[in-house]
This record gives C-alpha cells, structure tokens and sequence, in this order.
C-alpha cells in the first residue's frame, strides 16, 4: 500500500475536521473591540466589528482578552466565546451568561 493512495483521503478529513479545532469568538456588543491572542511568547490583536466572529487557531491552548478589559480566559480548541454587551469576555455556555464552553469538559462538583 502506498501513502499517495491515502493522502487526499487524510487531506479531505483534515480540511472537514479543522474548525473543530479553532476557537470562536463572536462580538455580541454594540461596539467594536481589540480581541488579543496570547500564546505566550506571541500576541495578536485583531479589531471585532459589532455583530462579527472570528476563528482563532490555538492548537495548543491560548489566552484570550478584551482590551480593557483587564483579565484572560484560557481557551481550548472548540472552546466558543462571546464578548457580551458590557464588552467583557465570557464561554458561549457559561450558565451565569448563558453561554457554553465546548472545548473542555464541564468541571464537576
């Protein structure tokens, strides 16, 4: 068996799986915002109109804030994010904020 028999297969299932393994951000608030990437030795900022999202790739894990906003949250591959109308950060399923986190499994009592 030969690997060039398989690799557009493994190259197609790459491309389907893929957003499974990024972040999403989505700006829920009336205002624009700097959403910063840090991946430790590296930071990204990228500007969020109101009402947009944007994937984040994170392989290994990052942490993401809203400038001004004074704190991170650590994310995960698949992990969803919105910055609500007060510009603050949350999990799309945090039930404080209604939102959920997908990437790591829920913390158990």
């Amino acid at each position: 068996m030969s690997f060039n028999r398989f690799a557009p297969a493994f190259g197609a299932a790459l491309l389907v799986a893929s957003p499974a393994f990024a972040i999403t951000v989505s700006n829920r608030d009336a205002k624009e915002h700097v959403l910063t990437v840090d991946r430790g030795m590296q930071e990204d900022d990228t500007r969020m109109a109101p009402g947009t999202s944007v994937r984040v790739d994170c392989p290994e894990g990052c942490a993401l804030r809203v400038r001004g906003s004074g704190y991170d949250r650590p994310a995960e591959p698949g992990d969803r994010l919105v910055i609500d109308r007060s510009g603050l950060l949350h999990y799309a399923d945090d039930p404080a904020t209604g939102s959920v986190r997908t990437g790591a499994p829920a913390a158990t009592k």
